[in-house]
């Protein structure tokens, strides 16, 4: 057999890893036997035009928590050789971060690991679960639970190794492990304060000339979120003679030209202009396909807009209660009924509208963010800072007395506005910490 591949460069100068390789063609290699000789070709393999991705997608859109199930099986049955080839190649890799883990973990009451897949949260809990006296571990995992490049076994075990593991979805959590292994947090927040900046609505306009209503996009301009989908279905409310334009804001990572007729792609903008934009659009429309949370919608929200999501993806079902918070859309024709819905009906607007405005303000704002991660993290008999403490009857109890909320970071959240205490414990027994 011949294999017709190819990789790309990579893009970032400290970045090692061997970036994963395209197949284009596949051929068998045919010998014929002739009274002349032998002579041989390459014949090519049948090819599949089928687009697996949509048919996963269909799939796990009728029946998610089979498709969960499924991923969840196939990645536990992995082998030990594969799971340790994905993770040499995938890393990324820091022997000198796991030798300080090993030597300072035991100072801290709790260590915080927060990163992307798919090698630094395994080797960090394994190198903390070592350890004599191990601090308290919780799990911050980059995770879309719907998608199946997450699902690896050293992934999903270290989840349950962990004393817990910070997800947003209940659903999720319901689905990948024992139940009482994960805490659910909100997926990020929301800032009150960006309200009533008059000065953003005459940002946007210097930058959009739009008269019209107009449904916005938000996000990464590239196929997987959906923004192709929406294209076509304003096209057709165009076509119907409803007078509503759209505008697309983010960075270009498709290179693909965008036109059409009352369309705006605004490509890379500040956070003025996005603020003005959310302060004067019909609605948010959002056809991403995978997502771990959904920020865009909150922000949204915080802004008084209703907003359409696509249900196939998890993180927008958990978040958006159809019809009341929102509306959700499975495929180009629901999404076609559901702005033209908004483009008609001011009084639906409104009321999805104060319905998500008051989902914003009362889950969605960076101090319960803060708060519900605090609670996760702190140890029996230290007080948050940030608020009450609640009850803690579900965590369980150290073996240790704790003297102080000492907490160390892996990789910092972005966006995160309030750190726990770095502070390192006192009068901490003293122990080789690369024991086994």
């Amino acid at each position: 057999m011949v294999l017709e591949c190819s990789v790309e460069v990579h893009h970032e100068e400290d970045d090692h890893r061997p970036l994963g390789v395209l197949l284009s063609h596949a051929y068998v290699l045919v010998s014929d036997r002739t009274d002349e000789g032998t002579t041989t070709s390459l014949l090519p393999l049948a090819e599949r035009t089928a687009n697996l991705l949509e048919e996963n997608l269909e799939f796990h859109s009728k029946d998610f928590a089979l498709w969960i199930g499924l991923l969840n099986k196939l990645a536990r049955r992995r082998t030990d050789s594969v799971e340790a080839d994905f993770a040499t190649v995938r890393g990324p890799h820091s022997a000198a971060l796991q030798e300080w883990i090993a030597e300072h973990g035991q100072g801290y009451d709790t260590v915080l690991l927060q990163g992307i897949p798919f090698d630094l949260v395994p080797s960090s809990v394994a190198t903390l679960r070592r350890l004599p006296n191990p601090p308290r571990t919780v799990v911050l995992p980059h995770f879309h639970g719907d998608d199946r490049f997450y699902y690896w076994r050293r992934y999903l075990e270290s989840f349950e190794q962990a004393d817990t593991t910070l997800l947003f979805s209940s659903m999720v959590a319901d689905l990948i492990g024992p139940r009482e292994k994960f805490t659910i947090v909100p997926g990020g927040g929301i800032r009150s304060e960006e309200l009533g900046d008059l000065a953003a609505i005459m940002r946007f306009r210097e930058v959009c000339a739009t008269t019209a209503p107009f449904f916005l996009v938000l996000g990464r301009k590239t196929p997987s979120k959906g923004y192709e989908e929406v294209l076509r279905a304003h096209a057709a409310l165009r076509e119907n003679g409803i007078d509503v334009n759209l505008v697309l804001i983010g960075p270009d990572e498709d290179g693909a030209p965008v036109d059409g007729v009352g369309v705006y792609y605004l490509g890379m903008q500040p956070r003025e202009v996005i603020r003005g934009a959310l302060f004067e659009c019909r609605g948010l429309v959002n056809m991403s396909k995978s997502e771990s949370f959904g920020i865009v919608i909150c922000e949204a929200w915080l802004f008084r807009k209703p907003v359409i999501a696509n249900r196939v993806c998890y993180s927008f079902r958990d978040l958006v209660e159809d019809e009341t918070t929102g509306l959700l859309v499975g495929d180009e024709w629901e999404l076609q009924k559901a702005m033209v819905r908004l483009a008609g009906d001011p009084g639906l607007c409104a009321r999805l509208a104060e319905a998500g405005f008051v989902e914003a303000l009362s889950r969605y704002t960076w101090p319960r963010v803060a708060e519900s991660i605090y609670k996760a993290l702190e140890v029996d008999g230290v007080t948050s800072p940030l608020g009450p403490r609640g009850d803690h009857a579900d965590r369980r109890s150290r073996p240790r007395p704790s003297t102080g909320a000492a907490v160390a970071v892996a990789n910092t959240p972005s966006g995160a506005q309030t750190r726990p205490s770095t502070r390192r414990k006192a009068n901490r027994p003293t122990a080789d910490p690369r024991v086994d």
